[in-house]
């Protein structure tokens, strides 16, 4: 059987004990001895939860963060033991996310601008056969050309004369 993607993994069990009511369903599977545990009393820690915005703010993504992070939940005691023996890979992961989300957000300032150059050119695109329509049809209403001379006259090119005569008909 293929290994599973360990994001994969991560997501779901993320996803699933984020719940209190299956948080608790597992603490008591590992913890029989303590049936009065409630919903309340059972929160999934993760870094994420501790780092704040005011470690990204005075930080930004950074290492600095992370560190900032990391010293904050030891000193609340919270993860300690884990914290402890895996410091390093937690560093290292959190850099990995902290990478992957300046990714994401390069990526979607890169196209929101190509979207908006394109919504521009569309926007210009339409504005310009606006204006050739109104002066097509101001040629023929004050000089009493046809169609074809207006047209012929502002230089259209006779192939795009079908799709002007048709919005022409609609005005």
């Amino acid at each position: 059987m293929p290994e599973m993607k360990r994001t994969v993994k991560d997501s779901v069990f993320t996803c699933l004990f984020s719940d209190p009511k299956y948080a608790r369903e597992l603490y008591l599977y590992l913890h029989p001895e303590d049936p009065d545990v409630t919903e309340a009393d059972c929160r999934l820690v993760t870094i994420e939860n501790i780092f704040s915005d005011a470690q990204r703010g005075l930080y930004g993504l950074s290492k600095q963060a992370i560190q900032e992070t990391i010293r904050i939940c030891l000193e609340r005691g919270i993860l300690t033991p884990f914290l402890t023996a895996k410091r390093e890979e937690v560093v290292d992961l959190m850099e990995m996310l902290f990478s992957q989300e300046e990714i994401w957000r390069l990526d979607t300032e890169y196209y929101m601008a190509e979207g908006e150059k394109r919504g521009e050119k569309r926007g210009e695109k339409r504005g310009l056969v606006k204006g050739l329509l109104l002066a097509v049809s101001s040629l023929m209403e004050t000089t009493g050309m046809s169609v074809e001379q207006a047209l012929t006259s502002l230089k259209i090119a006779k192939e795009e004369w079908p799709q002007y005569m048709e919005m022409l008909e609609k005005l």
